[in-house]
């Protein structure tokens, strides 16, 4: 049973070692709420209409405010606009990797995310 699982010593070791980790954090994960990213894609383009947004840029945003408010996601913004620090440095990563790849021109805002690049970031971790 479940419940059988969620008293043994060892799950609840793994929950406190994963609440630590969480509690370590500087701010609040996201702003999705319990959305998931193409929810919260789908609740930005119904706020701003005409708005042609990438996966990627729903997701920096999703660290930026919620949906309805008026976050926009640039590149260049600041560590402080994320409410994770680590966020910035992802974006920066990504966004140098991929301008590496295709140029200078490439626009992380509005083009598909780049699988390639995310291996490449990720030390080629297959998830």
């Amino acid at each position: 049973m479940i419940v059988d699982k969620w008293l043994s010593q060892d799950f609840v070791d793994m929950h406190e070692r994963q609440r630590e980790q969480r509690l370590m954090r500087q701010g609040p994960t996201h702003h999705q709420g319990s959305r998931s990213l193409p929810g919260y894609k789908q609740a930005y383009e119904a706020a701003h209409p005409g708005e042609e947004i990438s996966e990627f840029s729903v997701w920096a945003m999703s660290h930026m405010g919620r949906a309805s408010s008026s976050v926009s996601f640039d590149p260049a913004a600041p560590p402080q606009v994320y409410s994770d620090p680590n966020v910035y440095t992802k974006v920066q990563e990504y966004t140098s990797t991929v301008r590496g790849i295709y140029g200078e021109d490439y626009n992380v805002r509005t083009e598909p995310i780049d699988a390639e690049a995310i291996m490449r970031l990720g030390g080629d971790l297959h998830y």
